[in-house]
């Protein structure tokens, strides 16, 4: 029977694998590129006024 404070035996949680672990990698070329486009980005236009909700993920 399932018990709430024995998940781990489950195998619901493992580590990520190689490629994910790879893709964090690319978080400084990403960060760096935004900073580049800083320029580029203040001109482009402000919008609307509308809200915009962001869900990440």
């Amino acid at each position: 029977m399932y018990e709430p404070h024995q998940w781990y035996e489950l195998g619901l949680l493992r580590s990520p694998g190689w490629l994910r672990l790879a893709l964090e990698m690319r978080a400084g070329w990403e960060y760096g590129a935004s900073i580049a486009a800083t320029p580029l980005l203040s001109m482009a236009p402000r919008g609307d006024g509308h809200p915009v909700l962001v869900f990440l993920g």
